[in-house]
């Protein structure tokens, strides 16, 4: 598909939203997306589903805890802890829900093959620091760019922010409309926000943080008014 408006934010547009077949039948949630690293991009290959998929969002000991005690219910799999997924070329439309171009018989795939993926779950809220070891903040959110020579989606740059309250809530983008107070309130919790391209920023998966050197490499991002 053509990805509309030249680019996306994952936990803005992609995640939570139902995912519908060609016949409105749903599919599940985009509990989160599915990255595959190829050359020097990371590409969106696939919106994971369920509670393998949902879980380690939730992150810390929690997050932990439930994961192991899913993975000891689902003895029947042989790798519990990885989720279904639904490769994102059945992608049809994006619009309050998530459209698919087929039905959804035989639709999900299992991620049990080896192949060496990541998760935008495993970016967003990860802490952000400088070359020196001190806190810049934390990923808010992660953007989504289509290629124009492959067509694929791939991460073009992180969000980040010092505030932990919340996300931009699309108040960023200038076709977005809502009630006044709430986004002059977004914007001004979020007016410290800078995109940062993943070329300029070194994610280091195994700890879940970013190190990226804000100064030199973050563009102030202004919210459209």
């Amino acid at each position: 598909m053509e990805w509309a408006d030249g680019d996306y934010d994952a936990a803005l547009h992609l995640l939570d939203r139902q995912i519908v077949d060609v016949d409105g039948l749903a599919v599940g949630k985009a509990d989160d997306v599915e990255l595959t690293p190829v050359d020097d991009d990371l590409v969106v290959t696939g919106l994971l589903t369920g509670p393998a998929a949902l879980i380690p969002r939730l992150g810390g000991r929690a997050g932990g805890w439930l994961l192991r005690h899913y993975a000891a219910i689902k003895v029947a799999r042989a790798h519990p802890t990885e989720p279904e997924a639904v490769d994102i070329a059945q992608v049809a439309r994006v619009t309050s829900q998530i459209e698919l171009a087929v039905p959804r018989r035989g639709l999900l795939r299992s991620r049990e093959d080896g192949i060496r993926r990541h998760r935008i779950g495993d970016l967003l809220d990860a802490p952000v620091r400088l070359p020196d070891g001190s806190r810049a903040g934390r990923v808010i959110d992660v953007r989504l760019a289509q290629r124009a020579d492959s067509g694929a989606l791939v991460v073009s740059a992180l969000v980040v922010d010092r505030h932990n309250v919340g996300g931009l809530l699309g108040y960023d983008r200038a076709q977005v409309d809502g009630p006044v107070a709430v986004a002059a309130l977004v914007r001004w919790l979020h007016r410290r926000a800078r995109l940062v391209a993943l070329r300029h920023a070194d994610v280091d998966w195994q700890r879940r943080e970013v190190v990226v050197d804000l100064p030199r490499h973050g563009e102030p991002l202004t919210p459209a008014r």
